[in-house]
């Protein structure tokens, strides 16, 4: 990905409400046609859809509909074939294709060479596979990896619905010199001009009160970053609480251990050991205790981690994202 510590992006909160990355569509191009400090945006909506193919069992993916210049504008480059392009988002003649990530490829279709043009049916919808995007790229939400991109242009085909009800989520790429601080100042005068013109078409003074802000996005976007923020923090002092307790215990251990061994040390000194070999031993056993206490912490942490966030994730009645395979029993 190209300078990924330009991206930020773009949210709006009620007060009193989490933030939320979600503008219409003409928000997005009054934000996109007024600015001086973006050099491009990425613009992208979210689904699950079905897909099946020829030699492949019904799935329900995690997908994106995504802006001719999501792709150009991360800098990526294809594993296979190419990426979505502006040609292929064209709103009056939206291109019926289709970019499946690294491990979607891997695991539906064994990483087979010749997947470039083959045919998905996507909630009935025919389109044609034209690439597969990088090996570790899945999209810029962290907790749900995406599978498959298709032209935004496409949604209403694949989705029929009204298009001033859209909604799509923003990141943008900062001009080479422009700063966080000044981006954001820029984009909330710009934000309220919205508002105030929707606050006065549809009559409702509440619109006004929706404030924009601004994150950095360099490690993807997520609508759990904030929720996970002060349980995160009671989680840590928790542990840091019962990480001193047990170290308080294990170190009473080896003092009652100590003491107990008074008698072997005393034998130990009278057969001629020096005062500093003692020591070096007693330090020797402490440091291997630790260190096997340590391993099986970082091992306990690398997988009780992804334990946590799909127990909080269930919790919150988030689904994870997991690849779902549906299977059809003949009657």
């Amino acid at each position: 990905m190209r300078d990924p510590g330009q991206l930020v992006e773009l949210l709006h909160r009620y007060p009193g409400e989490p933030h939320s990355n979600g503008f219409s569509l003409q928000t997005y191009e009054l934000m996109r046609e007024h600015n001086h400090v973006f050099s491009g945006f990425l613009v992208s909506s979210y689904e699950t859809l079905h897909v099946r193919a020829e030699n492949l069992e019904p799935h329900i993916v995690n997908s994106g509909f995504v802006e001719g210049s999501f792709f150009p504008n991360l800098g990526l480059e294809p594993t296979i074939g190419r990426l979505i392009g502006p040609d292929d988002d064209q709103v009056n003649q939206p291109s019926p294709v289709a970019v499946l990530s690294w491990t979607f490829w891997k695991n539906s279709f064994n990483l087979d060479p010749a997947i470039r043009g083959k045919q998905l049916i996507v909630d009935g919808v025919i389109v044609t596979v034209i690439g597969v995007a990088p090996r570790n790229f899945s999209g810029l939400r962290i907790e749900a990896p995406e599978d498959l991109w298709i032209p935004l242009s496409m949604e209403p085909v694949i989705i029929p619905s009204t298009p001033e009800r859209r909604s799509v989520a923003l990141v943008g790429r900062l001009k080479p010199g422009a700063s966080l601080e000044q981006a954001r100042a820029e984009m909330a005068v710009l934000y309220e001009s919205t508002l105030d013109e929707d606050a006065r078409t549809t009559g409702n003074p509440y619109l006004r009160k929706f404030k924009f802000e601004m994150e950095p996005a360099a490690a993807g976007h997520s609508f759990l970053r904030e929720d996970f923020a002060r349980p995160l923090f009671a989680l840590m002092a928790i542990a840091g609480l019962l990480l001193l307790i047990a170290c308080t215990n294990v170190a009473t251990m080896l003092l009652a251990r100590g003491t107990a061994r008074e008698h072997e040390l005393a034998v130990r000194v009278s057969l001629g050991a020096g005062r500093f070999r003692l020591i070096r031993q007693a330090l020797t056993e402490s440091l291997v205790l630790s260190v096997a206490g340590s391993f099986l912490g970082i091992i306990l942490a690398y997988f009780g981690t992804g334990w946590l966030v799909r127990i909080i994730l269930a919790a919150r009645g988030v689904g994870p994202s997991l690849q779902f395979h549906v299977h059809r029993t003949s009657q």
